[in-house]
């Protein structure tokens, strides 16, 4: 007779049916002889018919069946196992005939067998007899170390939930190796601001989501990183998913929430088994709409798991960022993630705070604003616009150059001969506070190849060239060649008049390049004859171009006046070089000709009285005479466009001989007297431009007309 030692006071057990004379699965006959080392793990789950162990006997009362996974593991498929006790440091002598098929375990008053009603050890067992035993200890009840996750490793519901994740999109993924973040004392105001917000739970009415917005460029990716590298350092970071439209597994919005949910399912065991019985319930779970995933993979989960084991969601990590969602393909697909997001975390009493970065575009955009599903219940940062990066930038590039030029084996590159204050400082003013372009820079500096010092002297003075090798800008180039194509694609699918985008774009950029004392409506007028025209040309372009209000002391904030705004000096670079921009190129020639001939048409049409009120409702700067400030503008601009166009050899004569015909000389004429009369302030004098729109009126009639 041999003796059961017990070293731990809880143990769990699968039991199986044997009659005598049978061999069980794990190698044990009915005499209690062991054919095998294999030790024997017995436990309770009940109601589990996928995989029967034997055949119960047809003395046995109950049917117990062993679980899927591994034998040195128990699932506890339906409900948690048994919890079977023993005094430590017992021991247990049992007899020599052994018919399992004996054991019953006491019921409740349903007759299912519970956890609560097992309180013994092989509970009213008696005659049997075991050699060579050896068990499993698992932890006791309400342990959550009990759901162990080698099961579910192994399950095919767990295998679905991984296929359907994207491994790439995690903070700390090998396809991020190198994934930017913000140098030390750079963005140090915005961080601070972010890590309040974060840390501020006990706010009576908090917001608990921020939205960080910016232009193409701008570092949000970089922030959301370094937020990611904080939050994991401090144990609060429970889910990260960063958009890449480069990759496939992560430009989609279908990957999303199986990827946050199993980052979830690392919290705890217990979690995981919940998110996989989940999918096991439901396996096109996956197929459904993200409000039903989220609620089926992360709410219903997360509460199933504080209630069972009296865990306050509070004390978990509570931080879930997402970047990038501009970069998910389909502007509906990421209107549904935010509104996905409301529903589940906004709308319910989860505690965890969101952060999700975005360029400002359609989807994130109307979200935010008014009547939109987040508007005044997320918390946002306007990245671009509330925070001037250019003392950050500044740091950055000194910090970066002097670290290559020490690396360097070229002696010209040593500090503090190198590099010099005003080659950084050329830097920082093409960067115009966009962290894109000194990242660019310093990375095509940093080539191992060849001197930093030819690299910065490339940088500074290089211009592009056909078929041109090297190209510090190429990366750039490809982030607005990229932008923009889209943004055409989107208007052509919308727009019903025939427009021209690339054209129009052009035209309000030259604007912008010659005349920042623009007023964007009265662009509208003139372009395209319609209000607001230029709402649609840049919906798809916020990531590069912005409205600001009109600044002028004379100008009331109610009359909602406004100019466009470049964010980056590179942009208007990009967009005025063949070689650069490419396909996405419009002449100079084009562009001014057309703009040209709309100020042609706009005077034409003009009647002697409407000049007579230019120079007065102008100076008003009423809201409600756009046509009038628009034929102000047209005035304005004109001379130097026809001295531009005269020199295009294909400048349309019939145009200018169709103004002629409208009285459009004589219209001039006295636009030219009531401007000398009321000495309009201009950055050049009246006198002189006067004289130089008669001279240019005169040489072109004299050439053209005869």
């Amino acid at each position: 007779m041999s003796n059961f030692r017990a070293t731990k006071d809880k143990y769990k057990f699968i039991p199986q049916t044997v009659r005598p004379g049978q061999r069980s699965s794990q190698g044990i006959t009915a005499q209690g002889r062991s054919r095998h080392a294999t030790p024997l793990h017995m436990g309770l789950a009940p109601n589990d018919s996928s995989e029967m162990a034997t055949r119960p006997s047809s003395s046995t009362s109950s049917q117990y069946t062993r679980g899927p996974g591994p034998r040195s593991s128990f699932s506890p498929i339906g409900h948690p196992a048994s919890f079977l006790s023993v005094p430590p440091e017992s021991s247990l002598n049992v007899g020599s005939h052994t018919k399992l098929t004996n054991l019953e375990l006491p019921g409740n008053q349903s007759g299912a067998r519970t956890p609560s009603d097992v309180t013994g050890f092989f509970s009213n067992a008696s005659h049997f007899h075991l050699e060579n035993f050896n068990y499993s200890y698992v932890e006791g009840p309400k342990d959550s170390n009990s759901y162990s996750k080698a099961v579910y490793e192994r399950s095919e519901y767990w295998k679905l939930l991984l296929q359907n994740a994207a491994p790439n999109a995690l903070h700390d993924s090998r396809a991020r190796f190198d994934a930017p973040k913000c140098d030390e004392d750079t963005r140090v105001e915005v961080l601070g601001e972010i890590m309040g917000w974060m840390k501020d739970r006990g706010s009576p009415t908090p917001q608990r989501l921020l939205c960080i917005t910016g232009a193409a460029g701008a570092g949000k990716s970089a922030v959301q990183q370094t937020i990611a590298g904080i939050c994991s350092n401090e144990d609060i970071l429970l889910a990260s998913y960063f958009f890449s439209v480069a990759d496939s597994t992560r430009n989609i919005v279908t990957s999303v929430i199986p990827t946050i949910a199993y980052q979830l399912s690392r919290i705890d065991p217990a979690v995981r088994y919940f998110i996989v019985a989940a999918v096991e319930d439901d396996p096109f779970i996956f197929s459904k709409s993200l409000q039903t995933q989220m609620e089926i993979l992360i709410s219903r989960p997360l509460r199933k798991y504080g209630e069972e084991f009296g865990v306050d969601l509070n004390d978990l990590p509570y931080v879930i960022l997402i970047d990038g969602l501009d970069e998910c393909a389909d502007e509906d697909h990421q209107a549904s993630l935010l509104t996905a997001i409301k529903e589940c975390f906004l709308d319910s009493d989860l505690p965890f705070r969101l952060i999700i970065t975005s360029r400002p575009e359609w989807a994130i955009r109307t979200a935010l604003d008014s009547g939109g599903c987040l508007h005044g219940i997320a918390y946002h940062i306007q990245l671009s616009n509330e925070y001037d990066a250019t003392a950050d930038i500044r740091r950055y590039l000194w910090r970066r150059l002097q670290d290559i030029g020490n690396r360097s084996g070229d002696p010209r590159a040593r500090p503090p001969l190198w590099p010099t204050a005003a080659d950084v400082e050329a830097l920082v003013r093409a960067a115009s506070g966009q962290f894109i372009y000194a990242a660019t820079v310093i990375r095509f500096i940093s080539e191992r190849r060849s001197s930093p010092v030819n690299k910065l002297n490339a940088v500074l003075t290089w211009t592009s060239k056909e078929n041109q090798r090297s190209n510090p800008f190429a990366a750039l180039d490809l982030l607005y060649t990229s932008i923009v194509s889209k943004a055409k694609e989107a208007y052509e699918a919308a727009d019903t008049t025939g427009s021209d985008f690339l054209l129009l774009l052009h035209a309000y950029r030259l604007n912008i390049d010659r005349h920042p004392d623009h007023i964007v409506q009265d662009l509208d007028t003139l372009f395209c004859s319609e209000p607001n025209a230029h709402a649609l040309l840049i919906s798809d372009l916020h990531s590069l171009v912005t409205t600001e209000p009109y600044s002028n002391p004379r100008v009331s904030p109610s009359q909602n006046l406004l100019r466009l705004k470049m964010y980056h000096k590179s942009f208007l670079d990009f967009l005025a070089d063949v070689n650069r921009s490419k396909d996405l190129y419009v002449p100079t020639a084009q562009v001014t000709t057309f703009v040209a001939l709309r100020c042609l048409e706009h005077i034409g049409e003009c009647s002697s009285d409407d000049i007579r009120w230019v120079d007065h409702v102008a100076a008003s700067w009423d809201s409600r005479f756009v046509e009038t400030r628009c034929l102000h503008h047209s005035f304005d601009i004109l001379p130097g466009l026809l001295l531009d166009c005269l020199e295009a050899p294909d400048f349309p004569l019939d145009q200018v001989l169709r103004f002629a015909s409208q009285m459009g000389l004589e219209k001039v004429a006295k636009w030219l007297k009531m401007a000398i009369s009321s000495q309009t302030s201009s950055a050049e004098p009246w006198e002189t431009f006067t004289s130089r729109f008669f001279q240019m009126f005169k040489v072109f009639i004299f050439d053209h007309v005869g």
